[in-house]
């Protein structure tokens, strides 16, 4: 993805502007003197008589739906279609400017015929990220303020609620939607403006699409064998709506991605610290990890948080291959793990030192400590 759509949380400052709409109103010369009292009746009859049908249908008419001809498009849209690159310079500008948004999301994933969905709400400040990530096995909810570097999680699976702390925060473009945003805009061929309809944030004129402009920004690597997508485009200058359907053929087999997105409370939503903070901040299992042995182990040691059950699984995986099995004991906070993969990808561990016959680590490396399928740690690392 290019850096430039990298969006840093100060980056986006709450604007200080808002726009705003006047209406204003005209009525009739009242100070008139009437002629006499006969006037003054037929007057008051003409009054009283007056169908409000009529006044409402006068109500309805000044507030109607713009005409597509009529309908003020922001720059990089116009009725006649879309320009990806400069609709989504529009509409990162005017998130930018706005400084706050909330992004509700489902996605649906499919490999081989099986599915995977998750439901996400996002919600961005200038002080705060909080998310809501419901998926088949459980829901997280994450609470990342600005003024630290991490993010505290609350687990909830079936009755069971668990804490942890992950040591970075979560990616503003993924929150505010933009990485995706910028994808999906630019790589679809749209045609023109359809109609317009009113949405929570506005008028907004709906386009769909007419065909794959640059196949490489969405097609997982494989060949692309369906492609269908639609979005609404706000006359105040972002995309409210967006929401596609994808299937490729990837190495023979299927997969397919299905979303519906909508941004909205642009410029108007708020983030507060949730009523668990501090519980996750005293019981959140944290790990202090590094990257040790020139690359080819991790040292993890327990800084917060209650005990590790002796159950809890701990897999690797690094583009060579990956392994998994259970910590060798309970940990408690100062507890030390190494671990490493063999040249046959399975999983070493040892309590006190690098374990023998670990093999350099390469590419996109993920360690991940689950309790049942509670995720209590996860790092990330590149190569």
């Amino acid at each position: 993805m290019d850096d430039r759509i990298s969006v840093t949380r100060r980056s986006l400052l709450v604007s200080s502007a808002a726009l705003t709409t006047a209406l204003a109103g005209c009525s009739g010369n009242e100070s008139a003197e009437p002629s006499d009292n006969s006037d003054e009746e037929e007057t008051s009859g003409e009054e009283e008589s007056s169908d409000p049908s009529e006044q409402e249908e006068e109500e309805t008419s000044d507030d109607s739906t713009p005409s597509l001809s009529e309908f003020e498009y922001p720059e990089g849209a116009t009725q006649d279609g879309i320009a990806g690159e400069q609709l989504y310079a529009t509409h990162e500008s005017t998130l930018t400017g706005a400084g706050s948004l909330t992004l509700t999301r489902d996605r649906t994933d499919v490999f081989d015929g099986n599915e995977f969905s998750e439901t996400s709400s996002n919600k961005f400040d200038s002080n705060s990220i909080y998310r809501e990530v419901e998926q088949s096995d459980g829901t997280e909810y994450i609470w990342a303020p600005e003024s630290e570097s991490v993010s505290y999680v609350q687990v909830e699976s079936g009755f069971d609620q668990t804490y942890r702390i992950d040591n970075q925060q979560p990616d503003t473009n993924e929150v505010t939607g933009l990485r995706q945003f910028r994808q999906y805009l630019t790589a679809t061929e749209w045609g023109g403006a359809e109609e317009i309809v009113e949405t929570a944030n506005g008028f907004a004129a709906t386009y769909t699409s007419t065909g794959v402009r640059n196949p490489e920004r969405i097609n997982f690597g494989g060949e692309i064998d369906e492609y269908e997508a639609s979005i609404a485009v706000t006359d105040s200058g972002f995309v409210t709506d967006l929401s596609f359907d994808l299937t490729v053929t990837f190495d023979g087999t299927t997969q397919g991605r299905r979303l519906t997105a909508t941004v909205e409370n642009v410029g108007e939503t708020t983030v507060s610290e949730p009523d668990w903070g501090d519980t996750a901040r005293e019981d959140g299992f944290q790990f202090d990890i590094s990257l040790i042995e020139g690359g080819s182990a991790f040292e993890m040691e327990l800084v917060n948080g209650g005990e590790v059950p002796s159950d809890t699984r701990i897999r690797l995986r690094s583009d060579q291959g990956d392994g998994g099995q259970r910590v060798p004991s309970a940990l408690s906070v100062g507890d030390q793990l190494y671990l490493g993969l063999s040249d046959t990808n399975e999983l070493l561990i040892d309590t006190e030192q690098v374990p023998d016959g670990v093999t350099q680590l390469n590419g996109r490396t993920t360690v991940r400590l689950r309790l049942s399928s509670r995720l209590l740690f996860e790092h990330v690392e590149r190569l």
